[in-house]
């Protein structure tokens, strides 16, 4: 008898929120016993059962403990649009069906992580734990915006990036920010920000000589950057820094 029942988890402490989709036989003592050895894994890696969420996740964990099961594997991920981890346990042909469907999934553009062993092993484990992380990081970039301010420095040819195919790929969002609304905003900034801020800075740190004119343009770049941020709604900047960013903050 074969057993694909939906259970839903939710991370505490790393706030991972994921779906477990089993195919195993629960009449067989050994799958049985495999199964709820994952669960324990899995609550021991901080995840929690919810209900009536199964849209919002940012995985699906399909645990696979016996072969001839592509097809199913295959459905279950083809029903969700976050990354998903297989976990095919040892033995029973799981891993050669597992791969049969990452090979299927990846065809069709699916983030798929193959995850292979038993949940008493501890290495199986670690690379479980490490790839619901990555899952994780990739549905939170689903969210974001990065402001961009200049472009790539013309000698980082390594580093040229296609905004819209990051778009598709992650979902993130990329906002350009003109170095002039940069200036802008700096000179938008009073001087007693800028003593609050030195004096903030002082009771955390130990500061060991005065700050003159650079540092300061340097604590109204900062401000500016955090006031930008809160306008565009951003969760990170990218900046090029190497040319023009010097010339900024002689402003």
């Amino acid at each position: 008898m074969e057993d694909t029942h939906w259970e839903e988890f939710v991370g505490q402490g790393m706030g991972i929120r994921i779906a477990l989709h089993r195919i195993a036989d629960m009449a067989d003592q050994g799958q049985r016993q495999a199964y709820e050895d994952a669960l324990r894994r899995i609550d021991e890696s901080g995840a929690r059962i919810v209900w009536n969420d199964r849209a919002d996740v940012d995985a699906l964990v399909v645990l696979v403990t016996h072969g001839n099961s592509a097809r199913q594997i295959v459905a279950a991920v083809a029903g969700v649009d976050c990354p998903a981890i297989i976990w095919a346990v040892r033995g029973r042909w799981a891993w050669p069906s597992s791969s049969l469907a990452i090979g299927k999934l990846e065809e069709e553009g699916k983030s798929v992580t193959l995850v292979y062993g038993e949940p008493a092993e501890e290495d199986v484990v670690e690379v479980f734990q490490k790839a619901l992380r990555s899952a994780y990081a990739v549905r939170e970039l689903a969210r974001s915006r990065i402001g961009t301010i200049g472009g790539v420095y013309p000698n980082l040819v390594s580093c040229a990036y296609d905004r819209e195919r990051i778009r598709w790929r992650f979902g993130v969002e990329i906002a350009d920010i003109p170095f002039a609304t940069v200036r802008k905003e700096m000179e938008a900034i009073r001087e007693d920000e800028v003593a609050a801020f030195i004096l903030r800075t002082r009771a955390l740190h130990t500061v060991n000589a005065d700050l003159p004119g650079r540092y300061q343009a340097g604590i109204r770049l900062h401000l500016a950057l955090k006031r930008i941020a809160r306008q565009h709604d951003l969760e990170a900047f990218a900046v090029e820094c190497w040319s023009r960013l010097p010339r900024a903050m002689t402003w």
